[in-house]
């Protein structure tokens, strides 16, 4: 992924009381997740991943960084040109709390998740904030979870491990279903851990680069029987029209029924008769009927195949029933043959 470097720099976070009431104070603003893989989203959407924050640092209250955009993604190059015209402003950060003071309206102590750029002034409603298993909560949630918070220490990491050890077993389940088999603990280091996230990450990664390939592949398999039907199909019709089978006019419907049936249409076609046409004495040429009025779709399609067409237009009604009554006495014919 190529990187386009902003000339901006982004104040993410500034103990600016927002409007759910509370401070984030900047020293307790855990960075080293965040550091390892410093995301940029798009006002706080995990499916519009736009880039990466670079020189991520704390510069007295301020939680500073500089935006560096996916020069691939359509998005992303929007949104850098939005931020160099100075359009765009604004940036959030995305945290998940673990020390809450109620009392102060203080959230003393949290990990940094993701940041983002968004067109919601920094440290307004902005803020994200998301729960231990990664759900970011709305509004109305957000005042209740924060009262949850452990403020005890020892309770704390007591949740802590035993949340480890959920994370532990889920991971390993994951990792045996991905064919990428780990052994951990509850006493395995954080890490070993992390490695074994990325191990699972990276087999997960190539198992849908795999998926992505075969799906390209039956795509493509797929572009190529339609096109070998259709030519199949086009040369059916055409030795179809040129035995007196079907007229010119018929083409289209008989195409589309074999798109949908070749088989059946082989079949309807091989029990079909070619028309017997009959010179008449006045050199005109009729399907053994010297009345216009009465004519069926056989004798439009072979005396006035311009007039059968423009019929679809002109008097719809019309040209349905005489295709109806050609279908009608085919099937009658290959019921009788059959």
């Amino acid at each position: 992924m190529a990187l386009k470097k902003s000339s901006k720099r982004f104040v993410l976070s500034d103990e600016t009381r927002n409007l759910y009431g509370f401070v984030t104070k900047t020293e307790g603003i855990d960075l080293k997740a965040f550091q390892d893989n410093p995301v940029m989203l798009y006002n706080h959407d995990y499916n519009k991943l736009i880039g990466q924050w670079i020189d991520c640092r704390i510069e007295g209250r301020k939680l500073t960084a500089s935006p560096a955009f996916d020069e691939e993604d359509t998005l992303a190059m929007q949104t850098y040109n939005k931020v160099e015209q100075g359009i765009l402003k604004g940036a959030s950060i995305g945290i998940s709390p673990t020390k809450f003071d109620d009392k102060k309206s203080e959230m003393s102590a949290c990990v940094l998740l993701e940041a983002s750029l968004t067109p919601v002034p920094n440290n307004r409603n902005a803020l994200a904030v998301y729960n231990t298993k990664g759900d970011k909560l709305n509004a109305s949630e957000i005042n209740q979870y924060l009262l949850s918070v452990e403020l005890d220490t020892e309770t704390f990491i007591k949740k802590t491990k035993s949340m480890n050890e959920k994370i532990i077993v889920a991971l390993m389940a994951l990792c045996a279903q991905v064919g990428q088999p780990i052994n951990l603990t509850a006493e395995t280091s954080e890490d070993e851990v992390e490695q074994a996230i990325k191990k699972a990450a990276e087999k997960v990664a190539e198992l849908l680069s795999a998926k992505a390939s075969l799906t390209a592949q039956i795509q493509t398999l797929e572009a190529e029987k339609t096109l070998q039907t259709e030519n199949e199909i086009d040369q059916i019709l055409a030795n179809a029209v040129n035995q007196k089978v079907l007229s010119a006019g018929d083409v289209a419907a008989w195409r589309a029924f074999g798109m949908v049936n070749l088989d059946a249409m082989k079949t309807s076609l091989a029990n079909l008769k070619p028309v017997q046409v009959i010179t008449m004495p006045n050199n005109q040429t009729h399907n053994g009927n010297t009345d216009v009025a009465h004519w069926g779709y056989d004798e439009y399609a072979l005396n006035a195949p311009t007039e059968l067409e423009q019929m679809q237009v002109t008097n719809p009604q019309k040209f349905q029933a005489l295709l109806s009554a050609k279908q009608q006495k085919a099937r009658q014919v290959y019921s009788m043959e059959g």
